[in-house]
């Protein structure tokens, strides 16, 4: 799938990712004693810099929606955690053993954050590699419209306040598909209408599928997008 823009909120979440690099750094300084008058800046600079290149790849590669590059990061961090463990033991520290409770709770709220982003309908639409098309939703249908062009009809794979994931019959060839940003959206279930514009984030590789974040939504938009999406939660529809 090809990544058009980086929503702002995940955007934000792999930035928190560079917290790892002083921490780092602090725990290069727990390790060595070293008192703050006579740092180590030889081994503060290889390891921070390290992190630091470690981080900057797997930040890209998650803000485009990699999900290995999330459970790489995973296991990256469980490996840094047993380290700080087997250092803390190793030296007898308690301090060590608290900065290791740090870390541990600082690394786990950074990948719970970035999972729930990951998540969001406008990014994933819980698409297996070897499936064609994303499962659709059950009389859920989005007449979708670009600025000049013509209206497409559509289903809907996933939706919540934030997004939305939609499939077509035909390909978004050409301008459509790699250049407009802007859509306004019209959903229908049943007797259930809301409207509302969107901006592309994401496109299917077979260009037959976008991931739509909402925008520009009025208080009123946004109360009716959550009603409507209230009324799929209540037909047994996961968001």
């Amino acid at each position: 799938m090809k990544v058009l823009s980086v929503p702002w909120r995940l955007r934000l979440a792999t930035l928190v990712l560079f917290l790892g690099v002083p921490l780092a750094g602090i725990e290069v300084m727990l390790v060595t004693r070293a008192p703050w008058w006579e740092l180590p800046l030889r081994t503060l600079q290889i390891w921070m810099g390290a992190f630091f290149l470690i981080t900057l790849p797997v930040s890209i590669w998650i803000a485009q929606g990699k999900r290995w590059a999330f459970y790489f990061y995973k296991i990256f961090s469980v490996l840094w955690l047993i380290a700080t463990v087997v250092l803390a033991l190793k030296h007898e520290s308690l301090v060590l053993a608290v900065f290791f409770l740090v870390l541990a709770l600082s690394l786990y709220t950074i990948q719970s954050w970035i999972k729930v982003e990951l998540l969001r309908s406008c990014l994933n639409p819980r698409m297996e590699w070897y499936q064609g098309r994303p499962k659709i939703l059950p009389g859920v249908y989005c007449q979708a419209q670009w600025k000049g062009g013509k209206k497409l009809d559509g289903s809907v794979s996933r939706m919540d306040e934030g997004g939305t994931f939609l499939y077509f019959r035909e390909k978004l060839t050409g301008k459509k598909a790699k250049n407009i940003r802007e859509v306004h959206l019209s959903f229908v279930f049943g007797e259930h209408a809301v409207s509302c514009n969107g901006r592309v984030v994401r496109v299917l590789d077979s260009e037959q599928g976008i991931g739509v974040q909402f925008f520009g939504l009025t208080h009123d938009q946004k109360k009716s997008v959550g009603d409507f999406c209230e009324t799929l939660r209540g037909m047994g529809y996961v968001s």
